[in-house]
């Protein structure tokens, strides 16, 4: 198997989550948008709605077309009253109204670490089970494991699991992800990260196992003062067995 180039994975995509929100986040009594040319996008927060046992967040998508802004999807995020996100409802917008689409839940243990979560669609109007991940720790509260399982004629099965893999700095430095084939684990996916002497992710490379070969992608980012990342580059290539 070959080894592949990554630092935390949950550093990578908080960080590029963060820096997409603040392009196209804006206010429901501010909207503000992204314009490129004749397409622009937006996301709208409507103000947080207190509830007896939550908070509630509403996260609208929308595009503007013939000079209008038309809605296209829309989240509604609970949380309880530690912060922790326990459900999340997803809907698209047809008929000029809101469609139901997906579902989230989330558990936590005692220790308030993420254990379980569980993904329903809707279906002949009602949720109907269909993706369940289980998060497993270390010793020192680090993800250590994941299983992925899929509803399929009234019982769940194992899909893949992942392992992940941290230096001394309790930076995430490997990520092996395994599909389950004919009732064997077989490689999928390897990443390793690599960070800078301040423990910012400088490189993801990825690899992509197939039966024709593995394909191969590597991410490098460039970082300003404050730690403001600034570029992301992306290369690919497929390594193929020959035959």
């Amino acid at each position: 198997m070959i080894r592949l180039p990554v630092n935390s994975l949950w550093k990578s995509f908080r960080l590029m989550s963060f820096l997409i929100l603040l392009t196209n986040l804006c206010y429901a009594d501010n909207p503000v948008g992204i314009i490129n040319d004749d397409v622009v996008f937006r996301t709208v927060l409507q103000k947080p709605v207190q509830e007896i046992n939550y908070n509630q967040m509403t996260y609208i998508r929308q595009t503007f077309t013939d000079g209008e802004w038309e809605n296209m999807s829309q989240t509604i995020a609970m949380y309880d009253d530690l912060g922790k996100i326990i459900e999340e409802i997803s809907h698209s917008w047809k008929d000029n109204e809101w469609v139901n689409t997906a579902k989230h839940n989330y558990s936590y243990d005692e220790s308030e670490q993420l254990t379980e979560k569980l993904r329903k669609v809707w279906r002949d109007e009602e949720w109907i089970e269909s993706l369940k991940i289980n998060y497993i720790y270390d010793d020192k509260g680090y993800l250590a494991e994941e299983l992925r399982q899929n509803f399929s004629s009234d019982e769940w099965t194992a899909s893949s699991k992942s392992r992940y893999i941290y230096d001394e700095k309790m930076n995430m430095i490997h990520e092996y992800r395994d599909r389950l084939i004919d009732d064997t684990w077989e490689p999928s996916l390897e990443v390793i990260y690599t960070y800078d002497d301040q423990g910012r992710l400088i490189e993801e490379l990825s690899g992509h196992f197939r039966t024709s070969g593995t394909n191969v992608t590597k991410r490098n980012y460039t970082y300003y003062d404050r730690d403001l990342l600034i570029e992301r580059a992306q290369s690919s290539w497929n390594n193929d067995l020959e035959e």
